[in-house]
């Protein structure tokens, strides 16, 4: 993941990563990969002091999950913590799913606060989820 970072950074694009504040996930900006440290959940995230960011709505955002299915469903950790994070943003980015191939199943259930994915990237290629979305958006 680091070297995406810092691909990402050193083509001049902007980068956030996701940061636990409380209960609550916040996407904050990332100057460099060296300076994330480990939080709540073991995982490398900004520093308390990063700012926070804006989304606008040709950005993206990449989701980890347990599971995806073809129709944009995403089976998390449980928490709900990346499910509440995007419900709040406006605009709503694009939201891509990233995994492995044997993530994808042929259904993840799926509850009316579950966010899903407009992707899911893998090492076989990208399956497109919005033609299948029952939501009928595809934003």
């Amino acid at each position: 993941m680091d070297a995406i970072a810092e691909s990402v950074l050193a083509g001049g694009r902007s980068l956030a990563l996701p940061r636990m504040e409380g209960d609550r996930l916040r996407f904050a900006q990332v100057e460099s990969w060296r300076n994330l440290a480990r939080g709540r959940f073991g995982i490398l995230e900004p520093p308390a002091a990063a700012p926070e960011v804006a989304f606008a709505s040709n950005d993206l955002i990449l989701l980890p999950g347990v599971a995806f299915d073809a129709r944009g469903g995403r089976l998390g950790r449980g928490g709900g913590h990346y499910d509440r994070a995007i419900a709040a943003l406006r605009p709503t980015p694009h939201r891509i799913g990233v995994g492995f191939a044997f993530q994808l199943v042929a259904h993840v259930p799926v509850e009316p606060c579950d966010q899903r994915v407009d992707a899911f990237v893998c090492e076989r290629g990208v399956t497109d989820c919005r033609a299948g979305d029952p939501r009928g958006d595809s934003s």
